[in-house]
């Protein structure tokens, strides 16, 4: 069985993780809002979270977590929403954690 971890903690581990400045894994799938294009799935072996941006500067920011790629020592940022690993695990929405009464 596929191990799984919903988005929520996932991103709760991060903040964890990244307080203790210790890095983790991620994958997910770029997308490029202002030219609506994705250039596929990216891999981090190294990311630690960075601070958010303000929402006044980006009114994305609520949807977008902030990293820093310790590999490449370079800052990027993605929506949350497109996170498909974490640390080896599989990322699901939070909604299909619910019961479906099966």
């Amino acid at each position: 069985m596929e191990r799984t971890v919903t988005i929520w903690e996932a991103i709760r581990e991060m903040r964890q993780l990244s307080a203790e400045m210790k890095t983790f894994s991620i994958v997910y799938m770029s997308y490029d809002r202002g030219r609506q294009k994705s250039t596929g799935m990216v891999r981090v072996d190294r990311a630690i979270l960075r601070a958010q941006t303000p929402s006044d500067e980006n009114r994305n920011a609520d949807h977008m977590l902030n990293y820093m790629d310790r590999e490449l020592n370079l800052p990027r940022q993605f929506y949350q929403i497109l996170l498909m690993e974490f640390n080896g695990f599989k990322t699901i929405p939070e909604y299909e954690n619910l019961s479906r009464g099966e």
